[in-house]
């Protein structure tokens, strides 16, 4: 999935950079830890939900509680455009 995610980075927003997902604890155990690709999913389902008008970003013309799109913003919107992206997410 990485392979793939750094691929779509490269030939659409280059300016992201590539993408890693590297844990050093991967025999932790620990209850409720995500892997990898659970994390990718979750960023997967998130973008799927929450792109309601199917433009490839979660934006305000999406429907999207205005505190939750302000805080996705926050914490996601790498470019300070006011959208996340598929790169961003």
């Amino acid at each position: 999935m990485v392979i793939a995610e750094n691929e779509y980075r490269q030939e659409y927003c280059p300016e992201f950079g590539l993408a890693y997902c590297e844990n050093p604890m991967t025999d932790c155990g620990c209850d409720g830890m995500w892997s990898c690709e659970e994390i990718e999913a979750i960023a997967l389902d998130n973008m799927i939900y929450y792109d309601t008008n199917g433009d490839g970003s979660i934006n305000p013309e999406d429907v999207i509680d205005a505190d939750h799109y302000a805080l996705m913003v926050e914490n996601c919107d790498m470019n300070d455009d006011g959208t996340i992206s598929g790169c961003e997410m």
